[in-house]
Formats: C-alpha cells, sequence, structure tokens
C-alpha cells in the first residue's frame, strides 16, 4: 500500500466477512499484509471467520477489559443527569463477582510441551539410559 492510497476499511471489513475471498487474495487486492490484515481484525473487533479455540484465561481478561472499558466511559458518563449508573454498577459487579469465581473454580491448566523441550528431554532421558547401561 502507497502513501497516497486510502485503505477502505468498511468495503474490506465486508469482504473479510463474507468469507467469499481467501486470506491471501484479500490481504493482495487491498495492498496489505496478511499480519496487517489480522491486526486490522482484531484492532476493530471484526467477527472472526473461524472462532478461535476458547480459553478459560483468555475469556476472562477480556471480559475483565470490557469491565475497565465500562468503568471509564460510566466515570464520563456521571455528570450526565440522564443516566442511570445504579443499574449498570450493579450488573457490572455482579459479572465481576462470577467471574473471580471462575477463575478461582479453574483446575490449573498444563502447558504443552515446546519441540525444544521435548527434545531436550528425549536427549537427557536417552543419556540417562546410557548411564544405566554403563
Amino acid at each position: 500500500m502507497t502513501d497516497e492510497t486510502v485503505l477502505d476499511l468498511a468495503s474490506l471489513k465486508l469482504d473479510y466477512e463474507a468469507q467469499i475471498v481467501s486470506i491471501e487474495a484479500l490481504a493482495w487486492r487491498y495492498g496489505i499484509s496478511r499480519r496487517n490484515l489480522y491486526a486490522l481484525v482484531n484492532t476493530h473487533h471484526w467477527r472472526q471467520r473461524r472462532p478461535r479455540r476458547v480459553d478459560r484465561d483468555s475469556l476472562v481478561e477480556r471480559l475483565l477489559r470490557l469491565i475497565e472499558t465500562q468503568v471509564l466511559k460510566l466515570e464520563f458518563a456521571m455528570d450526565d443527569p440522564e443516566t442511570d449508573e445504579s443499574a449498570v454498577l450493579v450488573k457490572l459487579a455482579s459479572t465481576l463477582d462470577r467471574l473471580i469465581s471462575l477463575r478461582a473454580e479453574a483446575p490449573p491448566q498444563r502447558r504443552k510441551a515446546s519441540k525444544a523441550m521435548t527434545a531436550l528431554r528425549d536427549k537427557v532421558a536417552r543419556r540417562i539410559a546410557q548411564l544405566d547401561e554403563s
């Protein structure tokens, strides 16, 4: 994409969410890289083409960020006499309580070993086997 070109985000979003054109073709058509396309999808919160695997911790973190955003909006809306903050605050508090309980109930997750860690573990096991044979 050159400096003179202005990216039409509305058209890009429609094309992306229609799922007719591949990601590669879409990026090429708009003159951006795949990485930039995915950055736009995440930045502008467009509907994902394929659902992500739901991770409890990331879901809780996203909800906590959402609550933080709502609290910031409420801080600005406090000056408006038409706003009923109490109902929103009660709902946010109950959501926060539920998130905290979900986090406490969650079993600890085991991390998947990386290829390097698996290779190192195999190497150590072979070395121990060699020492046992000696």
